[in-house]
Parts: structure tokens; C-alpha cells; sequence
């Protein structure tokens, strides 16, 4: 994962991010040079105590108003932009210490936590000190211009002015030439000196009497339009420059006439396309006017006009970037950070077209799409064409790396060929500026892209604030996965605790309800006396519910052992006729109960069905390798089923046939049916169509799910298929067929539970080991009523001393008891000599049933298994089996 930290402590601009207290928590590198401070020092600090205000300022405002905004930041929640502020920073002592002159450009943005607080508050900061103190000098520079060129303009005006004056003196002694000589020559002599004044001027000068007849030009007015004085002496004003009538130097030249006012403006000279500062001062003969050449000052003030623009479009960028870093930050899914850096990404550069494009691990043709256009494209509002990472694209997401390209930069790259050719599937482009979005491990997942901007070609700014989008889009675009993951994986959890609590409650009702029959008929039986017919019926229905009660618990281990991997098969080769007709057999009498017609049908002609369900004549048609009675199993749930959801007077059909290399077996029924909405569901663990309260139909919903685990770990398939509810279910199972059908009839052989007519156990001694008192009594019981001597004990230090006394020829016990359990009993039996009854035949019996228990038992030194409940017969078969011969 990269070091975040060391990111941001290295980008480019000047950051701090603060705490609600105004607390610093972490500093850029670039605002520790800019502000002449170290990490260490400021780092926990508050903000106002690293950089309080000038103490020699009197008038300064920096920490009152960085204080209201960063205030103002808390109360709205919103970033704040600031104006331009003086801030003085102090001086390290070593490079003289006091304060230095600083202006700053400052934002101020919230970053809000998971409770939707304001966690920390970023302070982007950036020094515009040069930019000020230049602006200030251009400013007093004009001033003092402007100051001296009045000056200038208002003393040439009293030369010119008393210029005329001495002209009249000299046309008034040219008239007494005789009598006034003397003063003609001096007249003669001023008028020299005036004219020699006028043509040192550096400014362009005209006179003009009151009909607007030019009376003199210096060589400045001359040389600006390419021509000798003499040429305008004499000639109308307007005559010479016609294209001025009409526009603002006829307006203006007419009111210094008419209201006898100086006047001064700024004028383009579009003859010479140059700038012209004039100034017009009316005389008593006319008028005189300076023009004097401001283009070099006109193009500087564009100049500071075009940088004050930057700055502030700069500015605007900043805060657009802020503002978007929020909208980002605030995005909880993949679409809404797409739509929100789209969006953003148009606005910040001022482009037509922004398409932002995120892959599905990797894969295109997954992709997810944002398309954002302007109006002028509106055409193409619905455009959503797939980017395949293919062409061009690679450029960027193949090496991760921005591009930036104009119209025909883009048109001459070989990667763009490809995708001219489907030109009129995308909107037209002009120019390229596109950048990778990549995942934490530095993977590509998309790229952000742009086209057509408004004004010009992208910029080098453009494509750095693309790529600083898109590595904000990538960081959010992996914590909108992040938290949608966490979001499934907590609706899945919650899923699975309802699906838990509802199966518990399932389980509790259906454990309690055999119980209630069992106890309640128990506790009659005990307090009064019922005929014989009564007494059955009591006991018939104690036993139903008992065992219902211990398929439950066997649904439950099954379940248990295929969710570990421990459910194992004893495979041999099965004919499914068998199976499903013993199947039958078992359910006909519930099937009988509600009337339901059960159906077997084998779509073979070569084959008629076999009425008799303890028939060992193997069908080679539908021989399959499985587990027997595992697949009886699988029928038995499939019937039960089917009959459970089934109406009285319906119909349950069973369909077996061969498919080419595999067998199918079919249950349908004319039941409830499966709603669509549950159907993919069917076969889940722990799942009902109806797991309220008031459901019509018990179980635990593992049925299905046993199904499922033991049809595939058989090699096969299983799958429902239902119209809807009440109209019936269909389950269909598909086993792979055995290829090779050579078989012995003794595989065959069932192993039915024997019939005893006799006294199986007569002269056998059994030791019964449990603690439990009931169970030892009922084992006693059901033991001697066929013939065996038993001897009981409690404990597994009872029975070694029942060992020694009695010299039984089985032992019988219990596995999970107090103090010392039955793993324990047989090897401390089994570690006796041969004459202390160390070889004795044994027995477990006992509740815990898993194949690893049994498994266990065998290893212990015990040669049988048994599980509880157990009934009498399968007790007796059990101990028989180990007696014979003996």
C-alpha cells in the first residue's frame, strides 16, 4: 500500500490540514519553505500559535480573518475561499529574524468523517506576494506619469499660448516696421526660440486656428504620418484625417472648443493601429492638441489584465477543485463518482465533451460509463458507447500514463486509426487530453478523458489537473468498492443471521412438537388405563413422533457433515429400481393417509416395474456407483416431499429412464408449487418458501439441501422446476450410469434388520455401561426379552469391576459419561491380560453419530458402532452379529 503520508508531505502546492481545534496534524514540504518553518516545530501545534500577526503591524487583520473562515468552515460545512490577505511570516533568527511582508491566496476545505463531522479541515494556501508588490509599483509608476505628463502638457500649453501672443506682437511690428525695428527682431528672435521649443517636444503637436485650419505641426506629428510640416500647413483638419469625423476626437475636440475645457483621453490611432494619449487645450485663436504614442503602456496593462485573469481563472480552478474533492469525497457507489468526476472534470477545464470510463476486473467489456456533454453536442445526449481499452486507449491504460494531443496530433497517431473507422459511433472529437485511473495496486481500472475544449488547445495546467481528478477519482472509485463489498458482505450476514434465527425457531418448534405427543400420551398412559385399541393408537403415535424426531437430528448431521467435508460414501453398484421402490414402500402408508395416488413408471420397454420391493434381481439398465442408502435417502426426501406439499387426492408420479450416458429420475406432484421468486433458492441450507409462523408444513428445510450435497457427491445433478405457486413441482435428478454392466446378484443383497423367532441372545452375558438410568433400564429390558443375562453399571469404574467379577461376553456402553467416558472404559479394558476379559466383544452406543464418532469408536478398541436411538431389533442384530460362533 503506498505511504500516503509521504505523498501528501511531497506534492507541489502549500497544505495544512488541521484539526477542529485548529490543531496542525500534517504540513507539506512546499508550505514549510514557503513559510520558513520546520515539521517539528508546528507539528501539534494550533495554527495561531506558529503564525501570529505581526506585532509591528498595527493594522494587521491575518489571524482575525484566517480565524473567521476557518469558523466559518465549521459552522457551514462548505469550503471557503478567501480574498487576497496580507500575513506577515517571522523570520528564523538565523537569516535575521523580525517578520517578513507576505499576501497569500487562501481556501479553506472540511473533510468529513464516518459520522458525517467534520474530521480535519485542509488549508491550501499559495504566496501571491510577487504579484502584489508588482502590481503596487505599476500603480505608483503610473501615477507619477500621469503627474509629470500634466505637468508637461500644462507648461507646453503656456509656451504655446504665449507662442501666439508673441505672434501677434510680430504681426503688429511687421505693420510699424519702421517705427518698431527693435522689437520685430526680438519678435523674430522669441518665435525662433518657441518654434525650437516645440520641435524638442517629444509629444506630437498640432495648432489649429478657430476654423479648424492647421497653423503649425512639429516634426513628431510630421514623422508619425510619414510626411514633411509643410504639408499640413494651412489645410483643414478634417480634410487630412477624414476618418475622424464622426467619431470620439471630433466629439471631443468640439467640446474643448465649445465649454473652452482642456480635455484628455485615450484613443486607438487605427491609420497606424497604435495607441494615442490626447490632450486639447482651447486657446484664444483656437485650439492646440498633443498626441503622444501609449502603446507600449496599453500592452503592459493588457499584459497585467491577462495575468490577472490567470490568477483569478486560477483561483477558480482552485475552488472548483476544492469543490469537487468535496462532491468526490461525499460519493458512496462507483456510478455516483463517475457521474460527480465527469461532471467536474468538463467544468474545471472548460471542455464539450468528458467521458470517464471504469473496468470490472480488468474486463471491458464490463465496463462501467460517464458521459457528460455540453449543448453543443446535444445530439449525443444518449451516447454510451463501451470503451474496449483497445486503440488509443492503451496509450493511457495499458502504460498508465496521461496523454494530451491536438486534432491533428491525434488523427496522424497509429492507434487512432482503428478507431476512425467507427467515427460515427462517437461524437465528433477536437483534440485529446485523457488520464489513467488506477487502483491501489497501481493496476489500471479506466481512464478519464476530454475533447473539444471551448477555447484553444488543452494546456500543460489542463493535463495536471486531469491527472490530480483522476488520482481523486481512482482513491474514491476503490473505497466505493470497498464499502459496496462491505455492504453485501453485511446484507449477506444479515441474511444468514435471519435465515439462522428463523431456521432455530424452525428447529426448536419442530423438536418441541414430537415431544408434546410423546410426553402428553406418556403421562396419560402412566396416570389411567385405556383399552387396548387406545394403548396402540398412544404407543403407535410415541414411536412415530420418536422417530420423526430422530430423522430431524440425522437431517441435522447429515447437514453437519457436509458442511465440514466429512460426509463419506460406501459406494457399490446400485440398481435405482431398488431404491425407489423401497422408497415407496416407505412413505405408502402416509401416501395412503391423504390419498395420494403414488405412480413409478420406467420409460424403457425393454423393462416392466418391479412390484416387489424386496426384490434382488438387479436391473442393468440403471445401474449407477453410489452409496445405497444415501440414494435411497435422496428418494425418500425427494417422496417425502412431494407427498408433504401435496393435497389429499393429488398425485405424485415417479419417472425413471435412461439419457444417453446418465439416468434421470423425475418426482413430480400435483402439489403447492415453488413461487418463482424462491426457486433459486430451493435447494439452500435452511430455507422455506414459508418460514412464519403460520406456515401449513413442518421441517427444518434441510431436505432439499441434503438432496442437492448427495446427488453431487454422487457425480450428478438435481435441479426444481415449478409454473408457480399451485400449480404443482417437478424435481429431476441425473446420475452418471455405470458403463460396465457385469454384475453378481450378491452385490445386491440387501441387509435387512433379521426376523427373530427365537432367542438369538439365550446364554449371553452383556455388561451395560450408562450412566444414564432410563436408558440402562430400557437396554436391560430389551436385551433380556431376547434372551440375554445382562449386568449393569453406571460408571466406567462400575464396569471394570463388573469385568472382573462376572466375566461377561459383551460389553455394551455408553461413550459420553461423566468422570471418565467410554474411549477411556475400552482402553483400560483392552490394556488387560486375555484372562481379565481384555478381548471382550464391544459395543458403542451412543448419541454421538458422525462418521468421525463412529470412526473414533472403532479406533478406541470397540468392534461395533451404534447410534442412539436405537431400536430393539437393530440392538439385538447388532450384538448377534458379534456372538455368532462364539
Amino acid at each position: 500500500m503506498p505511504d500516503f503520508r509521504t505523498l501528501f508531505e511531497s506534492v507541489p502546492g502549500l497544505y495544512l490540514v488541521l484539526m477542529p481545534d485548529f490543531t496542525i496534524v500534517a504540513v507539506s514540504d512546499a508550505y514549510l519553505r514557503a513559510t520558513m518553518t520546520k515539521r517539528e516545530e508546528i507539528l501539534g501545534r494550533g495554527i495561531f500559535d506558529v503564525f501570529p500577526d505581526n506585532p509591528d503591524d498595527p493594522s494587521a487583520t491575518g489571524v482575525r480573518n484566517l480565524k473567521a473562515s476557518l469558523e466559518s468552515v465549521l459552522q457551514n460545512r462548505v469550503a471557503d475561499t478567501m480574498g487576497v490577505q496580507k500575513y506577515d511570516i517571522r523570520r528564523p533568527e538565523s537569516e535575521g529574524g523580525g517578520f517578513e511582508e507576505k499576501y497569500w491566496s487562501p481556501i479553506n476545505s472540511p473533510i468529513f468523517g464516518e459520522n458525517e463531522e467534520i474530521a480535519y479541515i485542509i488549508h491550501r494556501a499559495e504566496d501571491v506576494t510577487e504579484f502584489v508588490r508588482l502590481k503596487q509599483l505599476g500603480i505608483e509608476q503610473h501615477k507619477l506619469t500621469e503627474e509629470l505628463q500634466a505637468r508637461t502638457q500644462q507648461m507646453e500649453a503656456e509656451i504655446f499660448l504665449r507662442a501666439q501672443e508673441l505672434q501677434d506682437v510680430n504681426r503688429q511690428l511687421r505693420a510699424a516696421n519702421e517705427e518698431l525695428a527693435k522689437a520685430r527682431d526680438e519678435a523674430h528672435t522669441a518665435q525662433e526660440q518657441i518654434a525650437s521649443i516645440l520641435e524638442s517636444v517629444t509629444e506630437a503637436f498640432i495648432g489649429l486656428d478657430r476654423e479648424w485650419r492647421i497653423t503649425y505641426v512639429n516634426q513628431q506629428t510630421a514623422k508619425l504620418n510619414g510626411k514633411q510640416p509643410e504639408d499640413f500647413i494651412g489645410k483643414i483638419y478634417w480634410e487630412v484625417w477624414p476618418w475622424s469625423v464622426g467619431t470620439r476626437l471630433e466629439r471631443e475636440y468640439r467640446r474643448a472648443v465649445s465649454e473652452q475645457m482642456a480635455v484628455h483621453f485615450e484613443e486607438l490611432y487605427e491609420p497606424l493601429n497604435i495607441w494615442l494619449e490626447i490632450s486639447a487645450y482651447p486657446t484664444k485663436d483656437g485650439l492646440g492638441i498633443y498626441f503622444r504614442d501609449i502603446s507600449d503602456r496599453k500592452a503592459a496593462e493588457k499584459q497585467r489584465e491577462h495575468l490577472l485573469f490567470q490568477e483569478q481563472q486560477h483561483t477558480t480552478r482552485l475552488q472548483k477543485l476544492a469543490e469537487a474533492t468535496l462532491a468526490i469525497n461525499s460519493a458512496l457507489s462507483i456510478e455516483e463518482v463517475l457521474q460527480v468526476i465527469t461532471e467536474q472534470a468538463r467544468s474545471l477545464i472548460d471542455a464539450h465533451q468528458s467521458v470517464t470510463s471504469v473496468t470490472i476486473d480488468q474486463n471491458w467489456s464490463q465496463a462501467i460509463n460517464s458521459v457528460s456533454l455540453s449543448d453543443k453536442y446535444a445530439a449525443w445526449r444518449d451516447y454510451d458507447e463501451k470503451t474496449d481499452g483497445s486503440g488509443i486507449y492503451a496509450c493511457v491504460c495499458h502504460m498508465n500514463r496521461p496523454m494530451r494531443m491536438t486534432q491533428a496530433q491525434l488523427e496522424a497517431h497509429s492507434r487512432w486509426r482503428g478507431f476512425g473507422d467507427a467515427a460515427d459511433k462517437h461524437p465528433p472529437m477536437r483534440g485529446w487530453l485523457a488520464a489513467p485511473l488506477t487502483g491501489r495496486d497501481g493496476r489500471n481500472i479506466g481512464l478519464l478523458q476530454l475533447s473539444d475544449k471551448y477555447e484553444g488547445e488543452f494546456t500543460e495546467e489542463d493535463e495536471a489537473i486531469v491527472v490530480q481528478l483522476a488520482q481523486m477519482a481512482s482513491v474514491a472509485i476503490e473505497n466505493a468498492r470497498l464499502y459496496e463489498a462491505e455492504q453485501n458482505a453485511r446484507t449477506q450476514a444479515e441474511a444468514a443471521n435471519r435465515v439462522k434465527d428463523e431456521f432455530l425457531a424452525v428447529l426448536s418448534h419442530e423438536l418441541r412438537s414430537p415431544l408434546n405427543a410423546i410426553l402428553g400420551w406418556a403421562q396419560m398412559l402412566r396416570s389411567r388405563s385405556f383399552d387396548q385399541k387406545t394403548t396402540f393408537r398412544a404407543l403407535d403415535t410415541i414411536e412415530r413422533n420418536a422417530k420423526l424426531q430422530t430423522q430431524l437430528i440425522d437431517d441435522l448431521l447429515d447437514i453437519s457433515r457436509i458442511i465440514q467435508g466429512k460426509l463419506s460414501l460406501n459406494v457399490s453398484q446400485v440398481d435405482l429400481v431398488s431404491p425407489i421402490e423401497a422408497a415407496i414402500e416407505t412413505m405408502r402408508l402416509a401416501a395412503e393417509a391423504k390419498s395420494i395416488n403414488v405412480k413409478f413408471s420406467i420409460l424403457d420397454s425393454e423393462l416392466q416395474v418391479n412390484k416387489n420391493p424386496k426384490s434382488q434381481i438387479p436391473n442393468p439398465k440403471f445401474l449407477v456407483a453410489g452409496d445405497r442408502n444415501r440414494l435411497q435417502q435422496v428418494i425418500w426426501n425427494l417422496l417425502s416431499n412431494a407427498i408433504k406439499f401435496t393435497s389429499s387426492g393429488g398425485i405424485v408420479e415417479i419417472k425413471l429412464e435412461a439419457i444417453g450416458s446418465n439416468t434421470q429420475i423425475q418426482v413430480k406432484d400435483t402439489g403447492v408449487g415453488i413461487d418463482a421468486d424462491f426457486l433459486p433458492h430451493v435447494f439452500d441450507y435452511f430455507r422455506q418458501a414459508d418460514s412464519k409462523i403460520t406456515r401449513s408444513f413442518g421441517g427444518l428445510g434441510l431436505g432439499l439441501a441434503i438432496v442437492r450435497n448427495l446427488v453431487e457427491l454422487h457425480g450428478g445433478t438435481v435441479s426444481a422446476e415449478s409454473l408457480g405457486v399451485g400449480l404443482g413441482a417437478t424435481f429431476i435428478v441425473q446420475l452418471p450410469l455405470i458403463k460396465d454392466e457385469s454384475i453378481s446378484k450378491d452385490e445386491f443383497n440387501s441387509s435387512l434388520i433379521p426376523d427373530f423367532s427365537s432367542l438369538p441372545l439365550e446364554g449371553v452375558r452383556i455388561l451395560v455401561v450408562d450412566d444414564e438410568a432410563d436408558t440402562r433400564e430400557f437396554l436391560t429390558f430389551a436385551l433380556e426379552e431376547y434372551g440375554a443375562e445382562t449386568i449393569v453399571a453406571a460408571s466406567a469404574a462400575e464396569a471394570l469391576k463388573a469385568l472382573e467379577l462376572y466375566n461377561p461376553d459383551v460389553l455394551l456402553s455408553d461413550i459420553g459419561m461423566p468422570e471418565e467416558d467410554g474411549y477411556s472404559l475400552i482402553r483400560k479394558v483392552r490394556s488387560l491380560s486375555l484372562e481379565r476379559g481384555g478381548s471382550i466383544k464391544a459395543v458403542a452406543l451412543t448419541a454421538y453419530a458422525r462418521e468421525e464418532d463412529q470412526e473414533r469408536a472403532i479406533s478406541a478398541g470397540f468392534q461395533m458402532h451404534v447410534a442412539k436411538p436405537v431400536e430393539p431389533a437393530e440392538l439385538v442384530a447388532a450384538v448377534s452379529s458379534l456372538t455368532v460362533g462364539s
